[in-house]
């Protein structure tokens, strides 16, 4: 019984290499994600993941001034620091690139390529080029709304062109998912929100078709409450799309203006809330000091780096005992 088991095992295997080698194929072993850190643990926490995955398309989309660029920003100086030796391009469709903000942001300005394509499909084109030359580990289209079809830039006000741009981000979808994959480059493409007119469901719809939101790994919805008393933006970032862990994870980002994410204030936040700093009120503990307030706190630990890095490990190792 077990020869002839083996012995149709062994056709099996036969016919599946003949049937590889006859549509020239090959079988595709699942590979650990490599994963990169956002510049946020909230946002880390909130992807399931543990940060962003090379390789994979995310989607980030949310009203103006909600936290867009500003979140691309930080994933361009993840990735630059994650893999010095490839580059990171931006497409800035929307000629908006602040050079100054993104430097505070911590981003390698003269390392970054930045280009402003007159036309979405030379644009487009160059993103598969430096895709397929293994040149790039990151790169951020801000954003695909901005990107202008030709035919659009070069015909009169007058002209039928709907759904061009539609149509040349499908096609796009289509040719860029495999190779993201493939070459390990990810893909961050920024959309901008319209308003649903007499829709169901959802007020507002992000435009350029529907291929972006069905090829994307995940989908970052990204909206803000302003806080003008203590001068920040309270960004949330809901992951309303993931396909590689857990989906509907949130992440609610203070923006500091110029310096974006409030990384400090996270640890500080996590920190009280696994008692590794004692609040009570308006006081801070740590160890046997005490402050008022959470600018003296920060001060403080911005003093004593060593400590600050304690801190940081301990909340980290508390965040993966409360995921096991």
């Amino acid at each position: 019984m077990a020869k002839k088991e083996k012995i149709e095992k062994q056709g099996a295997e036969k016919l599946l290499e003949d049937l590889e080698k006859k549509y020239g194929m090959e079988r595709v072993s699942p590979e650990d994600l490599v994963i990169i850190n956002t510049g946020s643990i909230q946002l880390n926490e909130a992807t399931h993941i543990g940060g962003t995955a090379l390789g994979k398309f995310i989607e980030i989309f949310g009203e103006n001034s909600s936290g867009k660029s500003t979140t691309t920003l930080h994933q361009m100086a993840e990735y630059q620091k994650a893999f010095p030796e490839k580059k990171v391009a931006l497409f800035d469709f929307e000629h908006s690139f602040d050079e100054k903000y993104a430097i505070s942001l911590g981003v390698d300005v003269d390392g970054l390529l930045i280009y402003q394509p007159d036309y979405q499909e030379v644009g487009y084109d160059m993103i598969l080029g430096l895709i397929q030359a293994e040149l790039v580990s990151c790169i951020v289209v801000d954003s695909q709304t901005a990107a202008t079809p030709k035919s659009i830039i070069d015909g009169e006000m007058g002209d039928a062109t709907i759904s061009v741009q539609a149509r040349n981000n499908s096609k796009f979808c289509a040719k860029v998912k495999g190779l993201l994959d493939r070459h390990k480059v990810t893909l961050f493409m920024v959309s901008q929100l319209r308003d649903s007119i007499g829709g169901m469901g959802e007020p507002t719809i992000t435009t350029g078709g529907k291929a972006i939101r069905f090829y994307a790994d995940m989908r970052w919805k990204v909206w803000k409450m302003n806080d003008k008393a203590n001068e920040l933006n309270k960004t949330t970032i809901d992951i309303v799309k993931n396909k590689l862990g857990k989906p509907f994870g949130q992440a609610k980002i203070n923006i500091l203006w110029g310096d974006g994410f409030d990384k400090l204030g996270e640890i500080i936040d996590y920190a009280c809330e696994f008692d590794i700093i004692k609040k009570g009120g308006a006081w801070f503990t740590i160890e046997e000091a005490k402050f008022q307030g959470m600018e003296a706190t920060k001060e403080f630990l911005e003093d004593n780096p060593e400590l600050l890095n304690k801190i940081k490990e301990q909340v980290l190792i508390k965040l993966k005992e409360n995921e096991g």
